[in-house]
């Protein structure tokens, strides 16, 4: 009677119920994961990546950046658009390791940092997480897709909207030069660029 009664006590959890639900507080996931970003050629970006192991003990874990083979152009505007199911059209075929890094502990984090991006630095990069706290090594991944504009393209002009207006790639170009300050190289605002190309002869 006693047990019965400790058993059906307000709280009281049995011990397979309770390492249940600890091992689901404690499962192994990503805590920052790199984030699509869309920049100019010779700026500096940074991707982030942070993981945490599961269970209490200290393990092993290690963190790989690669750089995937650039997508083919039609792809790679999948993935800006983030077109569901493009991101599994992404393969590690040619893929190019750029750093790696490991840890004793529970927890690991690493930046990528490019300087000065160039068009060739167009693609997807992947945060590769090996977790060695298991018989079996685990791994995990994170994707990030990296946009590079020409300097002279402000990015938030929608192409759709420069075609409507008649341009092609060599009239922008000489546009955005007899518009640019001479002195300064200073560029405008995107907005002001706009309405520019749209009271524009052509």
């Amino acid at each position: 009677m006693e047990q019965r009664n400790r058993l059906g006590a307000p709280g009281y959890l049995p011990p397979l119920v309770l390492r249940a639900l600890l091992l689901f507080v404690a499962e192994a996931t990503f805590t920052e994961v790199p984030k699509d970003v869309t920049v100019r050629e010779g700026d500096d970006i940074e991707m982030p990546c942070a993981f945490r192991a599961s269970g209490a003990t200290s393990y092993s874990l290690e963190i790989q950046w690669w750089y995937l083979k650039e997508p083919p152009r039609e792809l790679l505007h999948e993935l800006a658009l983030s077109v569901p199911g493009a991101r599994s059209k992404v393969t590690n075929k040619d893929a190019t390791k750029i750093s790696t890094v490991r840890v004793q502990g529970n927890d690991i984090s690493h930046r990528l940092r490019l300087s000065a991006v160039r068009r060739q630095d167009e693609g997807v990069y992947e945060c590769r997480v090996s977790d060695y706290s298991d018989d079996d090594t685990q791994e995990h991944t994170a994707q990030a897709l990296l946009r590079v504009l020409a300097r002279f393209a402000p990015p938030d002009v929608q192409l759709s909207e420069l075609q409507s207006l008649g341009l092609t790639a060599g009239k922008l170009q000489i546009m955005h030069r007899s518009i640019r300050d001479p002195a300064t190289e200073v560029g405008m605002d995107s907005a002001f660029f706009l309405e520019v190309l749209r009271s524009a002869p052509f």
